[in-house]
């Protein structure tokens, strides 16, 4: 492990889901941009999908 990844924990993560070209990743995004109700706090990780393969990948 290197020195960026102690600064950066989702640093691994964020590279095998952008290999994998799961869809669009995003990290410590806020849910209430995601509601109707616009409520929610941050989510560790989020992924947005555009297929259903990509779901299924996911899942």
């Amino acid at each position: 492990m290197s020195v960026s990844d102690l600064r950066n924990p989702h640093h691994n993560l964020l590279r095998e889901l952008a290999n994998k070209q799961l869809g669009q990743v995003l990290f410590d995004e806020p849910l209430s941009r995601h509601t109707s109700w616009k409520i929610g706090g941050p989510a560790d990780v989020l992924v947005e999908p555009g297929s259903a393969e990509q779901v299924a990948a996911v899942v």
